[in-house]
């Protein structure tokens, strides 16, 4: 075993550069151009944790562009404080030597490297001990596999424990083809909880006969974060269980926290008995692909439909069509009659969204159970109430069975507050269907998460603590394999008590949970916590906004959350894209203001639903902004690359030179990148290397200083 360090788990690169020696030469000579250096193509993690142990394999291909064989330079950085076993690195199944450097040796390897190839790129790790092992060959144009294999400790906070997986050093590298990270859990009880906050996972929390495990796919990106994910390992014989991860930025304020709430359904569990009204558009803009699309997302929700669940099937355009009167049990003969009626459906005619709703009210009417009604509309209303406010009055008046209303706009030509408006106000959810999107894909795996409810009317609070802004507003219902993540803020760190109450069928029930909410920074968790819950308040301010109004008051919290941790919409995209005085606090509201006041009041069409979907995303978002990307008024994704957040700290760049989102003064000490006074500065400040690393010019202040990196003189 190696001297302990908790690790946090880096792969980098450098390639040493070979030039030949042309001192003796007294002819005169060109510069020499050096290869391309090798790179890593891809890369795929398996982790195997049980307990406090992570069992690591790790594939890297390794691509030599140049047309000469060449050599890798593999360094593997070390964080503080982790226990690191069995470090085996091999290739083609031989293995190959390495040597650990301790923090100094590290550091002044660093320093060579970073000075000789002048990428501040190198600076991300800078002061943690390293693996350093050389691979060769690596042939001209081909490549190489390497295979590493480890062991490690982790980290544990309260209940949970922590696998820290940086990847942020292959960011120097090109785009990787692939990264692909594939999680197994192992232990005699299953865990309540895998989440992670820096990547979007699909997560399995295992059965009877399989392992929890989770898995990350991406293809064609760098990678700009590090792969953090928490697991609490024994799930309790109850219905719901929560975690929470919590940490206090600065001790004078209020501290952030961030619940997952899980419900669960034991294998000898029923689900509870639902209603369910299918109300599909069947308008003549409906033709063609998406009117074959929503058939067979009607067939996949009919076909999960459980025994005990009754259903109704309602078809729209200028009239409604109803396949039954009053709601069928799901029996097989009843859900295949379904199924045909949905194929026969032919699209044609106007859109009375009125009409369809109302007859899904009235099948529900009855109904003492958990109720929902799946409504489908591509379009506008163009028949009976066209108001989009007088038509959400109606619909909430006849909804008497208080059935959840659960929403799909598809395309660009439906009105996104009356979709909103009809959800928020039947209790339900509302989502969009862009035409980048597949009908048969979202609607499904949408509707799927909500197909099991084991607690409903829920709500959330913490006991111990006094909380604020906790976001969202209300917890509303819990299903079955579905988290909630709520976010809010805490006053008193210490012991706490997380509380959930709902009704089971009907009968009430409280659930609390133990949690230990931090007293400052968690180790290694980047702001996670806090950037995530500023996403999900704008998310909600501006739906506040577009929904009910200009409210300056909401939108000078949307300024300055934009300006603390560098969430963006396309209100606040100036803050980035102009030359602004941070410090003007009025001008920048007011400049916001005008920004709501041209965008905001369009409700329907290609920039209507674009508002609607953004905000959504920002809500439902599970882990923390990596970048600043909305839908514009024209449907094209835009992403705004002149914001960063690092450290915790937001930078806007401004004419080559990134600087923090602050007035900042007009002297400032120059630092030239890579020099003796650069690397004073680092070894002072910690979290420097990681600001240097993703920006290069930078001013910033340390301390009560103000600092100006600038990049080495060109030789």
């Amino acid at each position: 075993m190696l001297n302990p360090v908790w690790l946090v788990f880096v792969l980098g690169f450098v390639l040493t550069a070979q030039v030949p020696d042309l001192s003796r030469s007294h002819r005169p000579v060109s510069r020499v151009v050096p290869d391309p250096a090798p790179y890593v193509q891809a890369v795929k993690a398996d982790l195997t944790i049980e307990g406090l142990l992570a069992q690591v394999v790790l594939n890297l291909e390794v691509k030599n562009p140049a047309t000469s064989v060449g050599e890798f330079d593999l360094i593997f950085p070390l964080g503080p404080d982790a226990v690191i076993a069995s470090l085996d690195l091999q290739m083609d199944g031989k293995t190959l030597e390495g040597r650990v450097l301790k923090a100094d040796e590290a550091r002044a390897l660093y320093r060579q490297i970073t000075q000789r190839d002048r990428d501040p790129a190198l600076l991300e790790h800078y002061g943690e001990a390293l693996y350093r092992a050389r691979v060769s060959p690596i042939p001209a144009g081909g490549v190489q596999n390497l295979r590493l294999s480890y062991a490690r400790s982790l980290d544990q906070e309260g209940d949970l424990v922590r696998l820290h997986f940086p990847l942020t050093a292959f960011r120097r590298g090109a785009v990787l083809n692939t990264l692909e990270i594939n999680g197994k859990i192992q232990g005699n009880q299953a865990p309540s909880t895998i989440y992670s906050p820096s990547h979007p996972i699909v997560v399995d929390l295992g059965g009877a006969n399989r392992p929890a495990s989770f898995r990350l796919s991406v293809q064609g990106q760098k990678p700009e974060t590090d792969f953090v994910v928490y697991v609490k390992p024994n799930r309790p014989a109850g219905l719901i269980d929560g975690a929470v991860l919590s940490e206090r930025l600065d001790p004078s304020a209020p501290g952030y926290f961030l619940a997952t709430i899980q419900g669960f359904l034991a294998e000898a569990d029923r689900p509870e008995p639902k209603d369910v009204v299918f109300v599909l558009d069947r308008s003549g803009s409906m033709q063609g692909k998406k009117i074959e699309q929503a058939r067979e997302a009607l067939r996949f929700m009919l076909e999960r439909l459980r025994s005990e669940d009754r259903f109704g099937v309602i078809t729209y355009s200028s009239t409604v069509e109803q396949w039954n009167a009053a709601l069928s049990n799901a029996t097989p003969d009843a859900i295949a009659g379904a199924v045909n009626f949905g194929k026969a459906i032919e699209a044609g005619g106007s859109t009375h969204i009125e009409a369809a709703l109302t007859a899904a009210c009235t099948m529900l009417q009855e109904s003492k159970r958990f109720a929902q009604i799946v409504f489908l509309t591509d379009g506008l209303p163009t028949a009976g109430e066209q108001n989009p406010a007088k038509l959400c009055d109606l619909v909430r008046t006849r909804n008497a069975a208080k059935a959840r209303l659960v929403a799909f706009g598809v395309g660009f030509d439906v009105n996104g507050g009356l979709l909103d408006r009809l959800a928020v106000q039947n209790r339900g959810l509302s989502e969009y269907v862009l035409p980048s999107d597949n009908i048969e894909d979202k609607v499904p795996g949408f509707y799927a998460r909500m197909q099991s409810p084991v607690l409903t009317d829920a709500t959330f609070s913490v006991e111990g603590t006094k909380t604020l802004d906790v976001y969202p507003k209300e917890l509303g219902d819990l299903y079955a394999g579905n988290p909630v993540i709520l976010c809010g803020r805490y006053l008193d760190a210490g012991p706490a008590k997380l509380v959930v109450q709902g009704k089971r069928q009907g009968v009430f029930t409280k659930i609390e949970i133990p949690v230990d909410l931090a007293k400052g920074r968690r180790a290694g968790s980047n702001d996670y916590v806090a950037r995530i819950w500023a996403a999900k308040k704008v998310g909600f301010l501006v739906d506040e906004v577009r929904l009910h109004g200009q409210n300056p008051e909401l939108i000078n919290e949307i300024v300055a959350i934009g300006k603390q941790f560098g969430i963006l919409t396309e209100y606040t995209a100036f803050l980035a894209a102009d030359p602004v005085d941070y410090g003007d606090t009025a001008g920048l509201s007011a400049r916001a203001l005008q920004e709501f006041e041209e965008r905001a009041k369009v409700e329907s069409g290609t920039h209507g639903v674009a508002q609607a979907a953004n905000s959504k995303k920002m809500q439902r978002d599970a882990v923390a902004q990596g970048e600043n990307c909305w839908i514009d008024s024209q449907g094209r994704e835009t992403r705004v690359a002149t914001c960063t957040n690092v450290a915790g700290r937001t930078f806007f760049q401004r004419g080559g030179q990134w600087q923090e989102a602050d007035s900042v003064p007009a002297t400032a000490e120059d630092v030239v990148l890579f020099t003796p006074r650069c690397f004073e500065l680092l070894d002072a400040h910690p979290e420097l290397n990681r600001c240097l690393a993703r920006t290069g010019n930078l001013t910033i202040r340390l301390g009560t200083h103000w600092f100006r990196f600038l990049p080495p003189a060109a030789d």
